[in-house]
């Protein structure tokens, strides 16, 4: 996989760059909220512990924060990551989360858009997927709207935050459906 530097992306909303160690308090606030919380696996963390994840972060992960360009605040983040599901094949998995406060107003979409371009031209991937908890229904519209497939479903998959155990949707874009597809 390509090393990523410096790369900022933008788009007519936001600016999705690198974490900055003035990020940690908002992007902090956000993780920890029980928006957050219920649909990822994931505990709350410390400012140090954020700051530790950020520094030891291994060479083929990387996070995104989005700012909004009007406000200039942080308002959530997008993670790559390899993906494990698969073997040999040019793909990674995306995550993300928003500020609660920021959600239904398209801000996700419009990131996930830029993101995903990134990933199929400059990393140039085959495949991107992502894993989403059965009842985040606002995440399984999102990634159909952005062109996912539904793989499959892993029932009584995932543990998450409060020992709730949920069935974990899969769910995939090829490149080839990407380029098909007009940027939503």
């Amino acid at each position: 996989m390509s090393s990523i530097k410096n790369i900022t992306m933008e788009t007519p909303r936001l600016l999705i760059r690198l974490p900055q160690a003035d990020d940690v308090k908002a992007i902090l606030k956000i993780c920890s909220s029980d928006h957050v919380l219920r649909y990822n696996v994931m505990d709350k963390v410390s400012a140090d512990e954020l700051i530790r994840r950020y520094e030891m972060q291994p060479a083929d992960h990387w996070t995104f924060h989005l700012i909004n360009k009007a406000s200039n605040e942080v308002i959530g983040a997008i993670f790559i990551e390899p993906d494990m599901l698969r073997y040999k094949v040019r793909s990674v998995s995306i995550s993300y989360y928003l500020d609660e406060a920021k959600t239904q107003n398209g801000y996700m979409c419009e990131a996930l858009n830029e993101v995903i371009s990134y990933i199929f031209t400059v990393l140039k991937m085959d495949i991107v997927s992502s894993r989403v908890f059965s009842p985040n229904i606002a995440s399984i519209h999102l990634l159909k709207k952005l062109g996912f497939q539904h793989e499959g479903t892993l029932r009584h998959a995932v543990c998450g935050y409060g020992d709730i155990i949920y069935d974990d949707l899969l769910f995939s874009l090829l490149k080839s459906e990407f380029d098909k597809a007009e940027k939503r």
